[in-house]
């Protein structure tokens, strides 16, 4: 951590890294309760949600309030694209912020019913289960909808990605800084502090190699050489900055970058938010209507019933027994996706009307025959039929009383003169399915904000490489053309400077590049022109 210049290590947590923290936590926080975390957990991950949101929601309310009077006229006048101006939340992250926060309201409810894992409307539970289950294309759509909604709170992290960048490149760096920066591809680094202290780390080798084999005159000599060479590199580190301060080029920097930011957020989130929602064109708007079909199947064998027989009285035993084993026998494995070591059954509970043919009055079958056995047998013949409940189950099985879903199918039919109701009604356990849906929420999620931060810093590149870094060195020579008409050209003037040096004197490469600048975009065409 203490070695030799240039090497450092500097680390701080500010203000604006904890709002960056709270954004990111907003992010994710839904997704990852439902799956990777129990029913249990939800009221905690609720207090801690509704905190960090509140923080979020007074955040916005400062960055409003903190923008300069006149902001509307100032973001229609040429300084609209002006580092000074866009470090203030505009309008576009105002609008998307906005709306991915009002989302988060309807959940609020679980506060008072002390129920957050309920299948409330405009809630993730129940936005999950239309998404897979459906059963229509409405429902679909209101799903898919519901976490285009969750895909705008990447707006938030993005703007203060956006004005880190800002800062980083185009303020002047505080001299009270010595440390340098690691550099990195999404983090800018204090290039000129890196710079500086590599030079003087190489003037002083240099110094130490040359007094052990040259006399004193030498010494001397070459210390005034040495001196003369590190105030040369720092007239050039000091036109570099000015450079870098040019209003011009800046200004062009930062409408590119904010221009390129709110484009890739909006073709990124449409990819991955808008996109699924052409599935809602296909039938039943693309779901997975397994469980539910199943329990339709059951109700139309019931209707073939409609006598009590013995073979009717056979046949629908037979039936209820293969329709039971086929659902009882497929475990759902919840330690996949979230911290337990319980195997869910997927049929909770089952009733079918009339009951008949030896069936309990009630007509609940969810009664384990001979060699069929589960951990749920004592709560399926225990329970009646007027006190089953999602919230009894959710409450005796912990487990989130939005992720069981209740599927019923009844019809009339007349026999005999006697209007007999036939009805068939399961209760399911989803959790699986408010899981893995979530769990691939959660990988879009981190997906297309590593998408959009890294789109961005390659463009950035690009720009700065192709259009700021060419526009800074053209106004540079401008500058100096109408500062001294007459004045050399820059490698002209460079390379008359490097002949002053001995020929002993090692020039390191980096110092080589700068002297190729000839080379560089932009400076052939400014120099032809004047």
């Amino acid at each position: 951590l203490y070695g030799s210049p240039p090497y450092g290590f500097h680390c701080q947590f500010s203000g604006v890294n904890f709002l960056v923290c709270c954004s990111f936590i907003y992010m994710f926080i839904d997704n990852v309760r439902l799956a990777f975390f129990s029913a249990s957990s939800d009221w905690i991950v609720m207090i801690i949600t509704t905190v960090v949101w509140s923080i979020l929601v007074i955040e916005l309310l400062f960055e409003v309030l903190v923008r300069p009077e006149g902001y509307s006229a100032l973001i229609a006048s040429e300084k609209a694209y002006a580092p000074s101006t866009a470090r203030y939340i505009n309008g576009f992250h105002l609008f998307f912020e906005v709306v991915a926060l009002a989302f988060f309201v309807p959940d609020f409810r679980c506060f008072a019913s002390k129920d957050c894992g309920a299948a409330y409307n405009f809630s993730v539970v129940k936005a999950s289960l239309n998404s897979v289950l459906g059963p229509t294309a409405v429902d679909a759509f209101y799903g898919h909808f519901y976490f285009i909604t969750l895909r705008l709170r990447v707006f938030s992290l993005v703007r203060h990605w956006k004005k880190m960048w800002i800062t980083h490149t185009f303020d002047e760096p505080a001299e009270t800084k010595s440390g340098g920066y690691v550099k990195g591809y999404f983090v800018p680094y204090k290039r000129h502090v890196f710079e500086s202290l590599r030079a003087s780390t190489i003037v002083a080798k240099k110094h130490d190699n040359q007094t052990s084999t040259r006399s004193m005159d030498e010494v001397i000599d070459y210390d005034r050489e040495a001196e003369e060479e590190k105030a040369n590199k720092e007239s050039r580190r000091q036109a570099k900055m000015a450079d870098r301060r040019l209003s011009k080029a800046a200004t062009i920097g930062t409408a590119l970058m904010v221009v390129n930011s709110h484009r890739a957020m909006i073709l990124i989130v449409a990819i991955v938010g808008i996109l699924p929602l052409i599935y809602c064109a296909l039938d039943n708007g693309g779901t997975n209507g397994a469980s539910r079909n199943s329990v339709k199947v059951l109700q139309e064998n019931n209707i073939l019933i409609q006598n009590e027989n013995e073979m009717s009285c056979l046949y629908l035993e037979t039936t209820v027994s293969a329709w039971m084993a086929s659902l009882v026998n497929s475990n759902v494995n919840t330690d996949a996706y979230q911290s337990s070591d319980r195997i869910d059954t997927a049929l909770l509970w089952a009733q079918l009307l009339p009951a008949r043919c030896g069936m309990r009055e009630d007509g609940v079958i969810t009664i384990c025959p001979d060699g069929l056995e589960t951990e749920y047998c004592d709560v399926w013949s225990a329970m009646p039929a007027d006190e089953i409940s999602a919230s009894y189950f959710a409450e005796t099985l912990n487990l989130r009383s939005g992720v069981i879903a209740t599927h019923s199918f009844s019809q009339t039919i007349d026999i005999d003169g006697i209007e007999t109701v036939f009805n068939a009604t399961a209760m399911f356990n989803e959790g699986h399915t408010v899981a893995y849906a979530n769990f691939a929420s959660f990988l879009l999620q981190f997906l297309m904000l590593f998408l959009i931060v890294l789109g961005l810093t390659v463009l950035r590149g690009d720009a700065g490489h192709l259009v700021i870094d060419p526009l800074r060195r053209m106004l540079k020579i401008v500058l100096r053309y109408a500062t001294n008409p007459l004045a050399q050209t820059e490698t002209k003037r460079k390379k008359k400077s490097r002949s002053m040096y001995d020929d002993d004197i090692t020039i390191d490469s980096d110092s080589d590049v700068e002297y190729s600048e000839k080379n560089e975009l932009g400076n052939y065409e400014t120099e032809q022109l004047i």
